[in-house]
């Protein structure tokens, strides 16, 4: 082996060894770019899954305000029952 043929395999192992290097940074650049379009897609999809969450959620607040008021109505409703009631043993009681 003459001394231009050892500088040509040292001069070639270490750009080999750079040309690995960028190879593996393209592969990681590459990852991160489909890695992140992956995220990009799931996003909208994500995006729709809050909205349903949302959603239900409005559709349960408006249900337990309905339910809400319901239960107010049968209060007032059952005050007046026994108001009627207390008015009327009040006057058996006093006949």
């Amino acid at each position: 082996m003459t001394r231009l043929d050892g500088i040509k395999a040292e001069t070639f192992a270490g750009q080999q060894d750079k040309s690995n290097a960028l190879d593996s940074e393209i592969q990681q650049i590459q990852g991160a770019a489909t890695n992140s379009q992956v995220e990009a897609c799931a996003f909208p999809t994500q995006t729709s899954h809050i909205t349903s969450i949302e959603a239900d959620h409005a559709k349960t607040i408006g249900m337990l305000e309905s339910d809400i008021e319901d239960a107010r109505m049968a209060t007032i409703i059952r005050e007046e029952i026994q108001m009627i009631e207390l008015r009327e043993f009040v006057n058996e009681i006093a006949w």
